[in-house]
């Protein structure tokens, strides 16, 4: 099946999507605008039972842009909301790089999943925060002196604890296809859903359900 990105109708699309979201003070690099294009167009072809070239030659149409970019402008919002009143919390270099590795195997699930027939946009979203939280961290192993605590806080901390929460879900539930050898039981973590815990206890978070303890009890 041909991938709708190569298409004129696409690549205009997603390039009036970016003009708009500027337009709103709202700044997408051109590939992000491309992703959040495609997942929608992904969401809707499951949505109506049909393909994505369908959805795209059947539903979007210039009048639709500003819906989406309405929706990009809210979520990022939001987002940033959260960011900023989320409590800031210190790391060492082993629980960063622990927690860079981590996201680092989960963007890889993403991948594997994008190549698998299916809904990607949540696999999409998952590897877009993914990928802007090991930034976060990497900048921050940058510029700190050596020795020195490591805070991380911030928009950078939602989308890592976001991302660690998901893959959790996800290979629980089985909409992602989980890499481990051993069987998997309802209401049980397996030894990648064990891991991602502890990962996610470093960020402070609490992964919840199958009766985990919170993070501070750990």
């Amino acid at each position: 099946m041909p991938d709708i990105r190569n298409t004129e109708k696409f690549r205009q699309f997603a390039a009036e999507l970016r003009k708009q979201c500027a337009e709103q003070d709202v700044t997408l690099m051109a590939g992000k605008a491309a992703d959040l294009l495609a997942a929608q167009i992904e969401q809707l072809a499951e949505e109506h039972g049909e393909t994505a070239q369908e959805v795209l030659d059947k539903y979007l149409t210039p009048t639709a842009i500003p819906t989406f970019v309405e929706a990009i402008v809210k979520a990022l919002t939001i987002s940033r909301e959260v960011g900023d009143t989320v409590e800031p919390i210190t790391l060492d270099v082993t629980g960063a790089g622990r927690t860079i590795a981590a996201l680092g195997m989960i963007m890889k699930l993403t991948t594997e999943e994008l190549g698998r027939p299916g809904n990607h946009s949540d696999a999409l979203s998952v590897a877009a925060d993914g990928a802007s939280a090991v930034f976060g961290l990497g900048a921050i192993l940058r510029d700190a002196e050596p020795g020195e605590p490591l805070t991380l806080g911030g928009p950078d901390l939602v989308r890592a604890r976001r991302v660690l929460h998901r893959a959790i879900e996800h290979l629980g539930d089985g909409t992602w296809r989980c890499p481990c050898d051993e069987p998997h039981v309802i209401d049980e973590f397996c030894r990648l859903q064990t891991g991602i815990v502890r990962e996610l206890g470093i960020l402070g978070g609490w992964a919840g359900g199958f009766h985990e303890p919170p993070a501070d009890q750990r």
